[in-house]
């Protein structure tokens, strides 16, 4: 039911930065069951604050499209970076193939921890 995700700055949202950059998903289907999985993920998501879950930030509700706001993550959506960086990842620049850094093993272990401490967080 969601549309594109768009980056963006949002300004005095946080106390000790005027202005910081945002990920805003948006709703593209405006239908009544749509809206309502929208309130209800908004509502689950609101009460959500751990270090390896995506910051929620907050819902514009007033007009459409209706759209939620979360923490920036400079490197993409979690599949997205491992499959950039896992043993088949391969990259486009200028038309050339390039080889992406492949992650070691160490660093898969450390992000395996960090999913598996967010879902503990979700578990309980």
């Amino acid at each position: 039911a969601f549309g594109k995700v768009f980056l963006a700055e949002c300004y005095n949202l946080s106390t000790d930065q005027e202005k910081i950059l945002v990920a805003v998903k948006t709703l593209k289907e405006a239908s009544e069951n749509a809206r309502k999985d929208f309130h209800r993920e908004a509502e689950l998501l609101t009460n959500l604050q751990h270090e390896h879950i995506v910051t929620f930030y907050g819902v514009c509700v007033e007009s459409d499209p209706l759209i939620m706001v979360f923490e920036y993550m400079k490197h993409g959506d979690l599949n997205k970076f491992l499959r950039a960086h896992g043993p088949d990842a391969v990259l486009m620049a200028e038309g050339q193939v390039q080889q992406q850094a492949e992650l070691t093993q160490s660093q898969m272990l450390h992000i395996a921890q960090q999913i598996a401490a967010g879902m503990v967080y979700l578990a309980s």
